[in-house]
């Protein structure tokens, strides 16, 4: 977890967490060399050496960075920083269309049909660059207060050059949103994200999912065999031609939907014009009502006996019933052989008899352990986190969700809780990894100081003891001290003596011990030169756990540009700031106000020449409490304003 006012890259600072996933944690921050807010999605340490992980997360990148759309997230940058990858994306201002249909009672037909046309065009751009997106519900849409619509999170996008199977043992997407070609584990292609757009549509019409199961295998066997429950009955008012296209979106077989988004835009635009048109589908739906019982007389008059010739033309007569009988019968019949071949397709499938993932949930770590031992399982923790619903060292959520299809030594990843938590009160930090407690802390806005400590009787890198104890009520000034075990003699790290090295020697002082280059901030010094190390926030030979990461402050040699304040005018006197054998420079100065909102004073290139009066005045606005100054991108100076 990245700390608020870290710098990735010389470039990206984070300015806080807003969002997290099982894959990555997304933070909000701000790109001083553009000088805009961004979302940076930074993929998990301990997922950082799974090199299928990193693959993954890299193409989710390389995919969403090679489209242009307005209504697509933009992806601006990747990278990778001590051991982590990150992409750096538009930051988009609003909430997910899953929030957004929450928070409204209803929809109206006009922003039912707007959003529509919005991600429709999002799925039309990327399907013209050969990507399918696998993914499209609710939660990857956002909508901003504007009106703005994006599509994000091309975390399984899949090039449609590329294999398209989905694999049978991955949980992949939502099972609510799924195609039934996609629950079986077939081919996917543009199509399956038409259906995801249909059940999206029918959810924003109706606020409600049409197929709902207790399991998900028992929700996708309903996306491949229920028919979509009556739109119209659950909302009266929507426009029957929005009704018409959900039923195209969300026909079983692909071969009878909308073929691309080009045709699904066309018939949007026609509803729009004509609320009662119905687009041409191949699959009819026909509404059943049964037709009134009739009534029956108390006293019938008796039978009359029909003369042999009036049976003969009623014979007659009756003869193209008959025929039409056999026929219908005949269709039913070859209906019913239809579903049976389906249905034991289904049974007698080549993976019939691989296993299913068992439920977890609500075990401890050590019932887990042997309940996923005997299905032929590997059990793995992820971590462990608060958790109102479940006590603490319980299971709470697991990947892959029970009932998914999986052989035999796959793995299941689990969190389990810390236990309930009373935001008044110090909590419990018993029994938890250091990194468990940290992520914890920092999402609670807890202050921590952290030392080590080798003990042989707890396994490093769990928590020793934490003061106050648990339980302990909150003040403004709390801050919880934790004591982190080394283990044994022989298990810490000594911490490298770093002062005096350039960046790239630090960096390789710590990777040969397995440590990492943390926060990097840079100071004027009387006489240590320019780019050598100053300082670091470990003392050399401290012991510390592997992959612990390192602060440290760089020289920028002395204070020869300086920068006064002139706090009365709310202004800055800045000196040249070019070394005397650089010619030009960029040079960006940045004002940060108490909310970490970053707007922009100076960014142009310089010369000498520009200071040749001395230097250069400029005004910041009232409410700044920081000033940042850059020069070709790299920070240089950092100035508090009071």
């Amino acid at each position: 977890m990245l700390k608020p006012g870290m710098i990735l890259n010389e470039r990206y600072e984070i300015v806080k967490v807003i969002g997290e996933g099982g894959m990555a944690v997304v933070y909000k921050g701000i790109d001083h060399k553009l000088h805009r807010d961004v979302a940076i999605k930074v993929l998990r340490a301990e997922l950082s050496a799974d090199e299928v992980v990193v693959s993954k997360f890299r193409k989710e990148g390389l995919n969403a960075a090679s489209l242009s759309h307005n209504n697509i997230v933009g992806v601006y940058d990747l990278g990778r920083q001590s051991g982590s990858d990150y992409i750096v994306m538009e930051y988009i201002d609003g909430i997910t269309l899953k929030e957004y249909i929450e928070r409204r009672k209803k929809l109206t037909n006009d922003e039912i049909f707007k959003i529509s046309v919005k991600i429709a065009d999002a799925l039309k751009a990327a399907h013209a660059n050969g990507i399918i997106h696998r993914d499209i519900k609710p939660q990857n849409i956002m909508v901003t207060p504007k009106g703005v619509v994006k599509v994000t999170d091309f975390g399984i996008a899949k090039a449609t050059t590329t294999t398209t199977m989905t694999a049978q043992n991955e949980a992949m997407g939502s099972v609510h949103y799924f195609s039934p070609e996609q629950a079986r584990g077939q081919k996917v292609d543009v199509r399956s994200d038409l259906y995801a757009l249909g059940i999206t549509m029918f959810e924003m019409a109706t606020q409600s999912l049409p197929f709902e199961g207790d399991t998900a295998v028992a929700t996708a066997m309903k996306q491949i065999h229920d028919p979509l429950p009556d739109i119209a009955a659950l909302n009266p008012e929507i426009w029957p031609g929005l009704v018409g296209i959900i039923r195209k979106l969300t026909n079983k077989q692909p071969e009878d939907r909308y073929q691309s988004a080009d045709e699904v835009l066309e018939d949007l635009k026609r509803v729009y014009q004509n609320h009662n048109y119905i687009p041409e589908n191949k699959v009819k739906y026909t509404e059943y009502t049964p037709a009134p019982a009739a009534p029956v007389s108390k006293t019938q008059p008796p039978k009359r006996e029909k003369p042999k010739q009036e049976e003969e033309e009623e014979e007659n007569e009756d003869t193209p019933r008959r025929t039409g009988f056999w026929i219908a019968f005949a269709a039913v019949a070859l209906a019913l052989l239809a579903v049976i071949g389906l249905l034991l397709k289904y049974y007698f499938n080549e993976d019939k008899d691989v296993p299913m993932i068992p439920s977890l949930i609500g075990f401890t770590e050590a019932e887990a352990s042997e309940k996923a031992e005997s299905s032929g399982y590997n059990l793995v923790i992820e971590a462990q986190r608060y958790n109102d619903e479940y006590e603490k060292g319980q299971i709470y959520e697991q990947t892959p969700v029970a009932g998914t299809k999986a052989e035999p030594g796959a793995t299941i990843t689990v969190i389990l809780s810390a236990g309930h938590y009373d935001v008044t009160t110090v909590p419990d930090c018993s029994d938890m990894t250091y990194a468990d407690v940290v992520n914890n802390l920092i999402q609670l806005g807890i202050p921590y100081e952290v030392e080590t400590r080798i003990d042989e009787t707890v396994e490093m890198g769990y928590i020793i003891e934490q003061d106050p104890k648990e339980g302990t009520p909150i003040s403004d000034d709390t801050v919880l001290k934790l004591v982190v075990s080394l283990g044994g003699e022989n298990e810490g790290v000594a911490v490298p003596d770093l002062r005096g090295k350039t960046r790239e020697g630090a960096s390789e002082a710590l990777k040969e011990r397995n440590l990492t280059l943390g926060e990097v901030s840079l100071s004027y010094h009387d006489s240590v030169p320019a780019g050598q190390v100053i300082a670091q926030d470990l003392d050399p030979e401290s012991l510390v756990t592997e992959g612990t990461a390192i602060n440290v402050t760089i020289s920028q040699g002395t204070p020869d540009e300086e920068i006064e304040e002139d706090a009365a005018n709310g202004s800055l006197f800045i000196s040249d700031p070019l070394p005397e054998d650089k010619e030009s420079g960029r040079l960006s100065i940045d004002a940060i106000d108490s909310n970490g909102n970053s707007s922009g004073l100076f960014d142009q290139t310089i010369t000498h020449a520009d200071f040749e009066d001395g230097g250069m005045s400029v005004s910041y606005p009232d409410g700044t409490v920081k000033i940042r100054v850059y020069l070709d991108g790299t920070e240089v100076f950092v100035r508090d304003i009071n």
